[in-house]
């Protein structure tokens, strides 16, 4: 189910959380105040219009999640990963940008265009290679190899089924009692140290931590009664 999540980043912001995007110049300064101000250093900056709005919208992308989460705390952020950002440094970052390309229009239509641009809400999006690495390092599990693994656990009266979306992993039970039941248990327990195992091989950075790793659990029966058994809708 990995998908639902890869779907929502599209090409440029995958390349910049590669890494294989360099930090434009302009965007540089921008940066060094960030790592100022709150200690935390982008790894890379772009801007680009968003949505079928056609919002625009500063990408600032970290390396860790946790240099994500500092931002948090500084209500840098909401928690649906994107706010209004009014600063003035993001705003003079973005007049750089545009007129960076002052061959392509002429400084008085670039002035313009900056001008009309400034009454729109500017949205910034903040991101970690991190929490992409390890999504893809999830989704890097052959699907034969969750079969596999359902089928060396059996408990076929207790565990329906395997989900994966981003980076985290979902084993649903039959039931919300059960899920009461088995949460931090040993079983439970036992059904993580067996998924890192999996992981191991495909983590190519070492981003996920067998010490603080766990499986998440839900039911079929919340699954089946408020997703209508829908997949789209459990991810959406």
């Amino acid at each position: 189910m990995t998908k639902f999540y890869t779907d929502k980043l599209n090409f440029e912001t995958r390349e910049i959380l590669r890494g294989t995007t360099q930090m434009a110049p302009h965007f540089t300064e921008l940066a060094g105040r960030i790592f100022k101000n709150y200690a935390v250093m982008p790894i890379n900056i772009c801007f680009s219009f968003e949505g079928t709005k056609r919002e625009p919208t500063l990408k600032i992308c970290f390396k860790y999640e946790h240099e994500v989460r500092i931002c948090e705390k500084q209500r840098l952020l909401n928690c649906q990963n994107r706010t209004k950002a009014p600063n003035l440094d993001y705003w003079s970052a973005i007049r750089k940008h545009m007129f960076s390309k002052q061959s392509l229009l002429s400084g008085i239509v670039l002035t313009f265009r900056f001008l009309s641009l400034r009454r729109r809400t500017l949205w910034t999006s903040y991101s970690s290679y991190e929490a992409f690495a390890k999504a893809e390092t999830n989704d890097s599990i052959p699907s034969d190899r969750l079969e596999k693994l359902k089928k060396e656990i059996g408990q076929e009266d207790l565990l329906w089924t395997i989900s994966r979306a981003g980076a985290a992993t979902i084993f649903f039970l039959f039931t919300k009692e059960q899920v009461t039941q088995y949460e931090r248990s040993d079983l439970h327990k036992d059904w993580s140290n067996r998924y890192y195992e999996l992981l191991k091989p495909y983590d190519e950075f070492g981003y996920y931590k067998q010490e603080d790793f766990w499986v998440n659990l839900d039911s079929k029966e919340n699954f089946d009664n408020n997703y209508q058994s829908n997949w789209y809708y459990y991810y959406k």
